[in-house]
Protein backbone atom coordinates (compact mmCIF):
# COMPACT_ATOMS: atom_id res chain seq x y z
CA UNK A 1 0.00 0.00 0.00
CA UNK A 2 1.11 3.53 -0.66
CA UNK A 3 2.57 5.43 2.29
CA UNK A 4 3.81 9.02 2.16
CA UNK A 5 6.96 9.28 4.26
CA UNK A 6 8.41 12.32 2.48
CA UNK A 7 5.79 14.87 1.39
CA UNK A 8 8.16 16.24 -1.22
CA UNK A 9 7.60 12.97 -3.11
CA UNK A 10 3.83 13.34 -3.47
CA UNK A 11 2.21 15.82 -5.86
CA UNK A 12 -1.34 14.99 -4.72
CA UNK A 13 -2.29 13.88 -8.25
CA UNK A 14 -5.04 11.46 -7.04
CA UNK A 15 -3.89 8.61 -9.33
CA UNK A 16 -3.63 6.19 -6.40
CA UNK A 17 -7.12 7.10 -5.18
CA UNK A 18 -8.61 6.63 -8.65
CA UNK A 19 -6.96 3.24 -9.27
CA UNK A 20 -7.83 1.62 -5.92
CA UNK A 21 -10.22 -1.31 -6.62
CA UNK A 22 -11.58 -1.19 -3.05
CA UNK A 23 -11.95 2.62 -2.86
CA UNK A 24 -10.01 2.56 0.37
CA UNK A 25 -7.77 5.57 -0.36
CA UNK A 26 -8.89 9.01 0.76
CA UNK A 27 -7.10 12.23 -0.17
CA UNK A 28 -6.76 13.94 3.20
CA UNK A 29 -5.80 17.57 3.84
CA UNK A 30 -2.77 18.18 6.03
CA UNK A 31 -2.15 21.21 8.26
CA UNK A 32 -1.01 23.26 5.23
CA UNK A 33 -4.14 22.43 3.25
CA UNK A 34 -2.55 20.05 0.73
CA UNK A 35 -4.04 16.62 0.05
CA UNK A 36 -2.18 13.34 0.54
CA UNK A 37 -3.37 9.73 0.22
CA UNK A 38 -4.54 8.01 3.40
CA UNK A 39 -5.20 4.27 3.13
CA UNK A 40 -7.87 2.47 5.13
CA UNK A 41 -5.66 -0.53 5.89
CA UNK A 42 -8.57 -2.70 7.05
CA UNK A 43 -10.07 -2.62 3.53
CA UNK A 44 -6.76 -2.75 1.63
CA UNK A 45 -6.00 -6.04 -0.20
CA UNK A 46 -2.34 -5.15 -0.90
CA UNK A 47 -2.80 -5.34 -4.68
CA UNK A 48 0.00 -2.79 -5.14
CA UNK A 49 -1.81 -0.81 -7.86
CA UNK A 50 -1.52 2.45 -5.94
CA UNK A 51 2.26 2.16 -5.92
CA UNK A 52 2.45 1.05 -9.56
CA UNK A 53 0.63 4.11 -10.89
CA UNK A 54 2.61 6.67 -8.88
CA UNK A 55 4.34 8.88 -11.46
CA UNK A 56 6.97 9.98 -8.94
CA UNK A 57 8.59 6.52 -9.21
CA UNK A 58 9.07 6.81 -12.99
CA UNK A 59 11.83 8.56 -14.94
CA UNK A 60 10.64 8.10 -18.54
CA UNK A 61 7.38 10.04 -18.54
CA UNK A 62 8.53 13.34 -20.09
CA UNK A 63 9.23 14.82 -23.53
CA UNK A 64 11.16 17.87 -24.69
CA UNK A 65 9.64 20.26 -27.26
CA UNK A 66 10.16 19.54 -30.94
CA UNK A 67 8.77 22.95 -32.00
CA UNK A 68 8.17 26.27 -30.23
CA UNK A 69 5.84 29.07 -31.34
CA UNK A 70 4.55 32.46 -30.42
CA UNK A 71 0.81 32.00 -30.91
CA UNK A 72 -2.37 34.02 -30.65
CA UNK A 73 -6.00 33.31 -31.44
CA UNK A 74 -7.26 35.40 -34.37
CA UNK A 75 -10.54 35.94 -32.50
CA UNK A 76 -9.80 38.93 -30.25
CA UNK A 77 -12.84 38.43 -28.01
CA UNK A 78 -11.87 34.83 -27.34
CA UNK A 79 -8.30 35.92 -26.64
CA UNK A 80 -9.43 38.58 -24.16
CA UNK A 81 -11.37 35.90 -22.28
CA UNK A 82 -8.21 33.80 -21.96
CA UNK A 83 -5.08 34.14 -19.84
CA UNK A 84 -2.71 34.69 -22.73
CA UNK A 85 -3.17 33.87 -26.43
CA UNK A 86 -6.46 31.93 -26.38
CA UNK A 87 -4.99 28.75 -27.91
CA UNK A 88 -6.52 26.33 -25.42
CA UNK A 89 -10.03 27.53 -26.33
CA UNK A 90 -9.49 26.70 -30.01
CA UNK A 91 -8.20 23.21 -29.33
CA UNK A 92 -10.90 22.54 -26.75
CA UNK A 93 -13.64 23.61 -29.17
CA UNK A 94 -12.32 21.22 -31.82
CA UNK A 95 -12.46 18.33 -29.32
CA UNK A 96 -16.03 19.23 -28.36
CA UNK A 97 -17.04 19.45 -32.03
CA UNK A 98 -16.00 15.82 -32.40
CA UNK A 99 -18.35 14.85 -29.55
CA UNK A 100 -15.48 14.65 -27.09
CA UNK A 101 -14.83 15.86 -23.55
CA UNK A 102 -12.51 18.52 -22.15
CA UNK A 103 -11.15 18.39 -18.60
CA UNK A 104 -9.60 21.28 -16.71
CA UNK A 105 -9.59 23.43 -13.58
CA UNK A 106 -12.70 25.41 -12.65
CA UNK A 107 -14.12 27.27 -9.67
CA UNK A 108 -16.92 25.47 -7.85
CA UNK A 109 -19.76 27.25 -6.00
CA UNK A 110 -17.50 27.92 -3.02
CA UNK A 111 -14.72 29.22 -5.29
CA UNK A 112 -12.52 26.26 -4.54
CA UNK A 113 -10.64 24.96 -7.59
CA UNK A 114 -11.40 21.49 -8.90
CA UNK A 115 -11.11 19.59 -12.16
CA UNK A 116 -14.35 19.15 -14.07
CA UNK A 117 -15.57 17.54 -17.30
CA UNK A 118 -17.01 19.79 -20.01
CA UNK A 119 -18.98 18.49 -23.01
CA UNK A 120 -20.74 21.70 -24.10
CA UNK A 121 -19.11 24.79 -25.62
CA UNK A 122 -21.32 26.95 -23.41
CA UNK A 123 -19.42 25.68 -20.35
CA UNK A 124 -15.94 26.00 -21.80
CA UNK A 125 -15.43 29.44 -20.21
CA UNK A 126 -15.25 27.70 -16.81
CA UNK A 127 -11.91 26.16 -17.82
CA UNK A 128 -10.42 29.27 -19.39
CA UNK A 129 -8.03 31.60 -17.53
CA UNK A 130 -5.58 30.68 -14.79
CA UNK A 131 -6.45 29.58 -11.27
CA UNK A 132 -3.48 29.94 -8.94
CA UNK A 133 -4.56 27.25 -6.48
CA UNK A 134 -3.92 23.51 -6.50
CA UNK A 135 -6.87 21.92 -8.26
CA UNK A 136 -8.66 18.93 -6.74
CA UNK A 137 -8.58 16.12 -9.34
CA UNK A 138 -11.26 14.03 -7.63
CA UNK A 139 -12.49 11.15 -9.82
CA UNK A 140 -11.80 12.85 -13.16
CA UNK A 141 -9.09 10.33 -14.11
CA UNK A 142 -11.73 7.60 -13.94
CA UNK A 143 -14.09 9.74 -16.02
CA UNK A 144 -11.36 10.22 -18.64
CA UNK A 145 -10.88 6.45 -18.87
CA UNK A 146 -14.63 5.92 -19.28
CA UNK A 147 -14.70 8.44 -22.15
CA UNK A 148 -11.73 6.82 -23.87
CA UNK A 149 -13.24 3.34 -23.55
CA UNK A 150 -16.28 4.75 -25.36
CA UNK A 151 -13.92 5.87 -28.17
CA UNK A 152 -14.41 9.58 -27.45
CA UNK A 153 -11.87 12.33 -27.99
CA UNK A 154 -10.50 13.77 -24.75
CA UNK A 155 -8.43 16.89 -24.02
CA UNK A 156 -7.05 16.98 -20.49
CA UNK A 157 -5.30 20.13 -19.29
CA UNK A 158 -3.43 20.47 -16.01
CA UNK A 159 -0.06 20.85 -14.37
CA UNK A 160 2.66 18.48 -15.65
CA UNK A 161 2.37 16.34 -12.51
CA UNK A 162 -1.41 16.04 -13.02
CA UNK A 163 -0.82 14.95 -16.62
CA UNK A 164 1.76 12.42 -15.45
CA UNK A 165 -0.68 11.22 -12.82
CA UNK A 166 -3.36 10.66 -15.46
CA UNK A 167 -1.00 8.73 -17.71
CA UNK A 168 0.21 6.64 -14.80
CA UNK A 169 -3.41 5.83 -13.93
CA UNK A 170 -4.36 4.89 -17.52
CA UNK A 171 -1.29 2.63 -17.95
CA UNK A 172 -1.62 2.62 -21.73
CA UNK A 173 -1.71 5.00 -24.69
CA UNK A 174 -4.95 6.13 -26.30
CA UNK A 175 -4.98 7.64 -29.78
CA UNK A 176 -7.83 10.00 -28.94
CA UNK A 177 -6.33 11.38 -25.73
CA UNK A 178 -4.58 14.75 -25.95
CA UNK A 179 -2.86 16.24 -22.91
CA UNK A 180 -1.91 19.88 -22.41
CA UNK A 181 0.58 20.95 -19.76
CA UNK A 182 0.34 24.32 -18.08
CA UNK A 183 3.69 26.07 -17.80
CA UNK A 184 3.63 25.80 -14.03
CA UNK A 185 5.20 28.04 -11.39
CA UNK A 186 3.97 25.73 -8.60
CA UNK A 187 0.70 25.18 -6.77
CA UNK A 188 -0.37 27.16 -3.68
CA UNK A 189 -2.46 25.76 -0.86
CA UNK A 190 -6.27 25.63 -1.14
CA UNK A 191 -6.36 26.38 2.59
CA UNK A 192 -4.42 29.60 2.10
CA UNK A 193 -6.74 30.58 -0.76
CA UNK A 194 -9.89 30.02 1.34
CA UNK A 195 -8.38 31.96 4.22
CA UNK A 196 -7.46 34.86 1.94
CA UNK A 197 -10.98 35.00 0.46
CA UNK A 198 -12.60 34.95 3.90
CA UNK A 199 -10.38 37.78 5.14
CA UNK A 200 -11.38 40.03 2.23
CA UNK A 201 -14.86 40.33 3.78
CA UNK A 202 -16.27 41.01 0.33
CA UNK A 203 -19.53 39.21 1.08
CA UNK A 204 -20.87 36.60 -1.32
CA UNK A 205 -18.40 36.27 -4.17
CA UNK A 206 -19.86 36.99 -7.61
CA UNK A 207 -16.80 36.41 -9.81
CA UNK A 208 -13.04 35.93 -9.64
CA UNK A 209 -10.45 36.59 -12.32
CA UNK A 210 -6.79 35.99 -11.60
CA UNK A 211 -5.93 37.28 -15.06
CA UNK A 212 -8.11 40.28 -15.89
CA UNK A 213 -6.57 41.92 -18.99
CA UNK A 214 -8.76 45.02 -19.16
CA UNK A 215 -5.68 47.12 -18.35
CA UNK A 216 -3.35 45.04 -20.47
CA UNK A 217 -1.85 41.56 -20.58
CA UNK A 218 1.55 42.60 -19.22
CA UNK A 219 0.01 44.18 -16.10
CA UNK A 220 -2.91 41.84 -15.58
CA UNK A 221 -5.05 42.37 -12.49
CA UNK A 222 -6.53 40.08 -9.87
CA UNK A 223 -10.20 41.09 -9.75
CA UNK A 224 -12.57 39.70 -7.12
CA UNK A 225 -16.14 40.97 -7.24
CA UNK A 226 -18.14 40.47 -4.07
CA UNK A 227 -21.52 41.46 -2.75
CA UNK A 228 -19.99 44.12 -0.47
CA UNK A 229 -16.92 45.24 -2.41
CA UNK A 230 -14.67 44.64 -5.40
CA UNK A 231 -10.94 44.04 -5.09
CA UNK A 232 -8.76 44.90 -8.09
CA UNK A 233 -4.97 44.68 -7.71
CA UNK A 234 -2.20 44.54 -10.26
CA UNK A 235 -0.91 40.97 -9.97
CA UNK A 236 2.36 41.69 -8.16
CA UNK A 237 0.67 43.93 -5.59
CA UNK A 238 -2.05 41.48 -4.61
CA UNK A 239 -1.43 39.90 -1.19
CA UNK A 240 -2.23 36.34 -2.24
CA UNK A 241 -0.19 36.59 -5.44
CA UNK A 242 2.80 38.03 -3.59
CA UNK A 243 2.96 34.88 -1.49
CA UNK A 244 2.66 32.75 -4.63
CA UNK A 245 5.24 34.62 -6.71
CA UNK A 246 7.76 34.60 -3.87
CA UNK A 247 7.58 30.76 -3.75
CA UNK A 248 6.33 30.97 -0.17
CA UNK A 249 2.99 29.18 -0.52
CA UNK A 250 3.84 26.18 -2.69
CA UNK A 251 3.32 22.47 -2.12
CA UNK A 252 6.45 20.65 -0.82
CA UNK A 253 6.73 18.64 -4.07
CA UNK A 254 6.98 21.90 -6.05
CA UNK A 255 10.43 22.39 -4.54
CA UNK A 256 11.31 18.95 -5.91
CA UNK A 257 9.63 19.28 -9.33
CA UNK A 258 10.43 16.61 -11.92
CA UNK A 259 9.03 18.66 -14.81
CA UNK A 260 11.49 21.47 -15.39
CA UNK A 261 14.18 22.26 -17.96
CA UNK A 262 11.48 22.10 -20.66
CA UNK A 263 10.57 18.48 -19.84
CA UNK A 264 6.82 17.89 -19.94
CA UNK A 265 4.39 15.02 -19.51
CA UNK A 266 1.83 16.20 -22.09
CA UNK A 267 1.56 16.47 -25.86
CA UNK A 268 1.87 20.24 -25.85
CA UNK A 269 2.43 22.99 -23.31
CA UNK A 270 0.96 26.49 -23.07
CA UNK A 271 2.14 29.50 -21.10
CA UNK A 272 2.52 33.27 -21.36
CA UNK A 273 5.13 34.37 -23.89
CA UNK A 274 7.14 36.61 -21.59
CA UNK A 275 10.13 37.93 -23.50
CA UNK A 276 8.17 38.11 -26.75
CA UNK A 277 9.71 41.52 -27.54
CA UNK A 278 13.00 39.76 -28.29
CA UNK A 279 11.57 37.27 -30.79
CA UNK A 280 8.32 38.38 -32.44
CA UNK A 281 7.23 41.80 -31.16
CA UNK A 282 5.02 42.28 -34.23
CA UNK A 283 2.29 40.06 -32.72
CA UNK A 284 2.41 41.63 -29.26
CA UNK A 285 -0.56 43.99 -28.84
CA UNK A 286 -0.62 43.66 -25.02
CA UNK A 287 -3.76 41.54 -25.23
CA UNK A 288 -2.04 38.20 -24.78
CA UNK A 289 0.31 35.90 -26.67
CA UNK A 290 0.89 32.24 -25.85
CA UNK A 291 4.17 30.41 -25.79
CA UNK A 292 3.24 27.10 -27.44
CA UNK A 293 5.55 24.11 -27.09
CA UNK A 294 4.82 21.04 -29.20
CA UNK A 295 6.17 17.97 -27.42
CA UNK A 296 4.78 14.99 -29.39
CA UNK A 297 3.36 14.09 -32.79
CA UNK A 298 -0.11 14.18 -31.21
CA UNK A 299 0.49 17.74 -30.11
CA UNK A 300 1.30 18.66 -33.71
CA UNK A 301 -1.77 16.76 -34.89
CA UNK A 302 -4.09 18.81 -32.70
CA UNK A 303 -2.35 22.05 -33.63
CA UNK A 304 -2.86 21.26 -37.32
CA UNK A 305 -6.61 20.92 -36.72
CA UNK A 306 -6.89 24.58 -35.62
CA UNK A 307 -3.86 26.15 -37.32
CA UNK A 308 -5.97 28.30 -39.66
CA UNK A 309 -7.40 30.16 -36.66
CA UNK A 310 -4.02 30.98 -35.12
CA UNK A 311 -1.31 33.51 -35.87
CA UNK A 312 1.85 31.44 -35.47
CA UNK A 313 5.47 32.55 -35.33
CA UNK A 314 8.28 30.00 -35.23
CA UNK A 315 10.73 30.86 -32.47
CA UNK A 316 13.86 29.08 -31.20
CA UNK A 317 13.63 26.83 -28.16
CA UNK A 318 15.71 29.44 -26.37
CA UNK A 319 12.63 31.70 -26.40
CA UNK A 320 11.07 29.42 -23.81
CA UNK A 321 14.00 30.00 -21.47
CA UNK A 322 14.72 33.72 -21.69
CA UNK A 323 12.04 35.15 -19.37
CA UNK A 324 10.09 32.04 -18.44
CA UNK A 325 12.05 30.88 -15.43
CA UNK A 326 9.25 28.60 -14.26
CA UNK A 327 9.66 26.53 -17.43
CA UNK A 328 13.31 25.85 -16.66
CA UNK A 329 13.98 26.03 -12.94
CA UNK A 330 12.11 24.65 -9.97
CA UNK A 331 11.22 26.75 -6.95
CA UNK A 332 13.71 26.84 -4.10
CA UNK A 333 12.52 26.02 -0.60
CA UNK A 334 13.06 29.06 1.62
CA UNK A 335 12.35 30.45 5.07
CA UNK A 336 9.31 32.32 3.74
CA UNK A 337 7.52 29.02 3.16
CA UNK A 338 8.23 27.86 6.71
CA UNK A 339 7.15 31.18 8.18
CA UNK A 340 3.92 31.27 6.17
CA UNK A 341 2.74 27.82 7.17
CA UNK A 342 3.94 28.13 10.77
CA UNK A 343 1.60 31.12 11.09
CA UNK A 344 -1.29 30.23 8.81
CA UNK A 345 -3.63 29.46 11.70
CA UNK A 346 -2.81 32.43 13.95
CA UNK A 347 -2.15 35.38 11.61
CA UNK A 348 -3.99 36.95 8.70
CA UNK A 349 -2.63 36.32 5.22
CA UNK A 350 -1.98 40.05 4.83
CA UNK A 351 0.00 40.17 8.08
CA UNK A 352 2.06 37.11 7.13
CA UNK A 353 2.93 38.60 3.75
CA UNK A 354 3.82 41.99 5.20
CA UNK A 355 5.96 40.51 7.94
CA UNK A 356 7.73 37.64 6.20
CA UNK A 357 7.45 38.15 2.44
CA UNK A 358 7.65 41.89 2.00
CA UNK A 359 11.44 41.81 1.81
CA UNK A 360 14.17 43.50 3.78
CA UNK A 361 14.01 47.19 4.68
CA UNK A 362 17.12 47.85 2.56
CA UNK A 363 15.56 46.24 -0.55
CA UNK A 364 12.34 48.21 -0.08
CA UNK A 365 14.35 51.45 0.11
CA UNK A 366 16.27 50.50 -3.07
CA UNK A 367 13.02 49.79 -4.92
CA UNK A 368 11.56 53.15 -3.88
CA UNK A 369 14.70 54.95 -5.04
CA UNK A 370 14.51 53.18 -8.42
CA UNK A 371 10.91 54.30 -8.85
Amino acid sequence: MIQIVDKALCTGCHACMNICPRSCIEMKEDEQGFRYPLVNSSDCIDCGLCEQVCHMTKSDNTSKPTAVYGARNKDLEERMNSSSGGIFALMAKWILEQGGSVYGAAFNRDYEVEHIRVTDKADLHKLQTSKYVQSIIGKTYSEVRNDLLQDKYVLFTGTPCQIAGLKGFLRQEYDKLFCQDIMCHGVPSPKLWKKYLAELKAGDIKSISFRDKAQGWADFHVVIRGEKKTVSDVFNKNTYMRAFLSDASLRPSCYNCHYKNLEYAGDFCLGDFWGIEEFCPEINDNKGVSLLLINTSKGKELLDKVRDNIELKDVPTEAARVKNGAAVNGAAMNEKNTALYNNIDNMTVHRIVEKYIRGSFLNRVKNKLKK
